[in-house]
């Protein structure tokens, strides 16, 4: 189990809120999915830009590099 120091000032909050490691790890989880959810939206966008540049999804660009030579030729001539 890995530790974390906590500033006295946070500690002094999160026990005026109940169980202290409670209120951590609550607060490690909230972290962690917003971050999640960060990623994923940047992820979105940049598929978003993809998908314009490109003119088809990404299911269609993976199918197309993997089958279609002409589809490829074009790719390198841009």
């Amino acid at each position: 189990m890995a530790s974390i120091s906590v500033r006295e000032v946070y500690l002094e909050a999160l026990h005026s809120l109940g169980d202290v490691n409670e209120e951590i790890k609550a607060a490690i989880r909230r972290y962690t999915v917003e971050r999640i959810s960060d990623k994923i939206a940047s992820l979105r966008a940049e598929e978003q830009r993809w998908e314009e540049k490109y003119g088809c999804s990404y299911e269609d660009f993976r199918e197309r590099t993997s089958s279609d030579p002409d589809f490829v030729e074009r790719l390198h001539r841009e």
